[in-house]
């Protein structure tokens, strides 16, 4: 049975969130786990605490049960033991993330809420995959509970949101660090007349998807006529766009042997090589540069890169405009695909620099592809145009927990 709202129709909404009891599972932090699609090793989680989130997340088939039954059954056996409880009254959640990035500090605030499904106002920009959807939905229908959430994007130019969410009377749920050193507090909004404030302004906001397509395409599925979403500014200093590098391991070992070859034959260019000493120097080009501009590193040079930077790439003319404007886009499309004909499947994603550089030299992967951010502008513009990247094109930086509030529907 569907839980029944309130009796406006506002576009927000509280919730009564299901949270870990704190007296029960103990520290907070050993709970939490990063959303499904970005975790490599769930067994690392499994052995923080047994409460961890990732066995709702992420559950792993054992005893001829399989994963989606086990999740059910787990979150039942919680309920029973008061791991985790409904809490006490409807509401909006804050939540603020303080971390550090290439050296420097960033904070964002956002808050987390239900948002009625009106896909007029609501704008994405990845196209999804049928296998991961395909398990989200069997884990959210077997589970009736959202236990990550939609990552969501407003504008607030006038920082108006900002203000109410900085400004209101808010009451602290829990404090803790995540991996990466990523700080977090999540708070309860307990200024009524703040919280209806915020709803009122947020009821003609376009919300623009930055991470969760899959969840988002489930909860349309399944009906629901209210989605569970963290929203936060788009153009906050503390929302930030990383890029997803491309490591390629080709199976047709032959063919892997002359993919450097075929790449420079066909781009009749040659490249600058470095060192990988110059590994931020060439992070800091990639990030500067106006040209179509992609690093390449082999398992057969593990002390060089080579930067490339394309004044011209032929483009296939039937692209949308502005695709042709989204550089990862045209490297992943147009070249890795295009070119060199590698298929989806040999091709993984890290957004982390230092380990596709160990990841390669260590002989995991053929060759790993550098590529530039994709601009928070860019997001925008793709979404509105209702057109789509390919998948992993955006990093959004830091991701939301999963774990210590999760949805249940129904």
């Amino acid at each position: 049975m569907l839980k029944k709202f309130m009796s406006d129709d506002k576009r927000i909404r509280p919730f009564k969130g299901l949270i870990y009891n704190a007296r029960v599972v103990g520290d907070i932090s050993l709970c939490v786990c990063p959303p499904y699609d970005v975790i490599e090793d769930p067994t690392k989680y499994y052995k923080k605490s047994p409460y961890n989130a990732v066995r709702l997340e992420l559950p792993i088939d054992s005893e001829g049960k399989d994963r989606y039954q086990i999740a059910k059954e787990t979150l039942e056996d919680w309920l029973n033991k008061g791991v985790v409880e409904e809490d006490t009254e409807e509401s909006i959640y804050v939540c603020e993330q303080s971390y550090t990035v290439d050296g420097n500090k960033y904070s964002r605030i956002g808050f987390l809420s239900l948002l009625r499904l009106d896909m007029d106002m609501i704008f994405t920009h990845e196209k999804t995959k049928e296998a991961p959807k395909k398990d989200r939905e069997l884990l959210i229908s077997a589970t009736k509970t959202f236990t990550s959430f939609v990552f969501g994007l407003y504008v607030d130019d006038t920082k108006e949101i900002d203000r109410i969410l900085r400004g209101c009377e808010k009451k602290l749920l829990y404090e803790f660090e995540e991996e990466g050193e990523i700080k977090s507090r999540i708070m309860r909004i307990v200024d009524r007349d703040a919280n209806e404030t915020l709803r009122s302004v947020m009821e003609k906001k376009k919300i623009y998807v930055a991470d969760g397509h899959h969840r988002l395409e489930v909860a349309r599925k399944i009906n629901l006529p209210y989605l569970p979403i963290y929203l936060t500014g788009m153009f906050e200093d503390g929302t930030r766009i990383l890029p997803y590098h491309r490591v390629v391991k080709v199976k047709d070992r032959a063919k892997a042997e002359t993919l450097w070859y075929l790449l420079c034959d066909k781009l009749k260019i040659k490249p600058l090589s470095l060192s990988r000493d110059d590994l931020n120097e060439v992070k800091t080009r990639l990030y500067r540069s106006q040209m179509l501009s992609f690093a390449i590193l082999r398992k057969e040079e593990p002390d060089k890169i080579h930067l490339f930077e394309l004044e011209k790439f032929s483009v296939d003319q039937t692209l949308e405009n502005p695709l042709r404007k989204i550089k990862v886009h045209l490297i992943h499309e147009g070249i890795i695909k295009g070119i060199l004909q590698i298929e989806e499947h040999e091709i993984d994603f890290i957004p982390w620099l230092e380990k596709v550089d160990a990841l390669v030299k260590s002989g995991s992967y053929d060759m790993a592809f550098l590529c530039p951010p994709v601009g928070i502008e860019q997001v925008k513009e793709i979404a509105e145009m209702k057109l789509h990247m390919p998948p992993k094109s955006t990093y959004f930086y830091p991701k939301i927990p999963t774990g210590p509030i999760f949805y249940k529907y129904a």
